[in-house]
């Protein structure tokens, strides 16, 4: 079941799945040792693991280099959570279960020894409650890796996004337009269709400081910082307590 927070966002991820890779793609080898749950700093075994907002193709490289973990991979879009299942099939991992469900309403309580939300809690209504969410899920001795958007890195973003609504563009070939117009250096996510429709047009985007970041963590008692960096976005690696 979705919120009726989150339906805007769903809706978005269904006309836009994210990210968007080719389909016969592996990922690097950098970014399977990026999702070695056993390298994050759990005191425990890592037996199972959840993967919330998972997109359409992390879970691929988590089931790749954690092939003795059972996984679910929940996302609040079905169109998303269908590629990622046919990625699934084409490279032969079967350790994935998938789940259509919003984590923000998730019950799950010390049953996942590892838990990933990268790029997600900061679409949500409350990245507070879906924090604690998260946390509950975990196990004692269990860890976390969240990743949220830094206002620094998206201050050229937002201020892009802040003319888009005035502009109120809704059509993504009209938001290319706009960006062209600007005259701007399209890299990265501002490189591709589905990359520059998550940048712009998602309806629900929560931007942190370093401050204030800390101080969402830091109001979770049950969980203790094993790292954050802070070398573009914030990523944070946590354990429970």
């Amino acid at each position: 079941m979705i919120s009726g927070y989150h339906l805007p966002v769903a809706e978005h991820y269904e006309k836009f799945p994210y990210p968007s890779y080719p389909f016969f793609s592996l990922g690097s080898w950098k970014a399977l040792e990026a999702v070695d749950c056993s390298k994050w700093g759990a005191a425990i075994p890592i037996r199972d693991i959840w993967i919330a907002g998972c997109g359409t193709i992390a879970p691929l490289m988590f089931a790749r280099r954690n092939f003795g973990a059972n996984i679910i991979a929940s996302d609040l879009s079905s169109r998303s959570l269908f590629i990622l299942s046919r990625r699934l099939k084409l490279f032969g991992m079967r350790n994935v279960g998938l789940k259509c469900e919003d984590l923000f309403d998730t019950k799950y309580e010390n049953a996942f020894d590892a838990v990933d939300a990268y790029g997600v809690i900061h679409h949500t209504i409350s990245p507070q409650k879906s924090f604690e969410n998260l946390v509950r899920s975990l196990r004692l001795g269990g860890v976390i890796r969240v990743m949220v958007y830094s206002e620094q890195v998206r201050i050229q973003i937002e201020e892009l996004r802040r003319r888009a609504r005035e502009k109120d563009l809704k059509n993504i070939e009209d938001v290319k337009s706009f960006l062209l117009n600007e005259k701007l250096d399209l890299n990265g996510d501002l490189s591709h269709t589905s990359g520059i429709a998550d940048a712009i047009l998602n309806p629900m985007v929560h931007v942190f400081s370093r401050e204030s970041f800390e101080k969402l963590i830091s109001s979770v008692l049950s969980i203790k910082t094993i790292r954050l960096e802070d070398r573009g976005n914030f990523i944070f690696f946590g354990q429970k307590i």
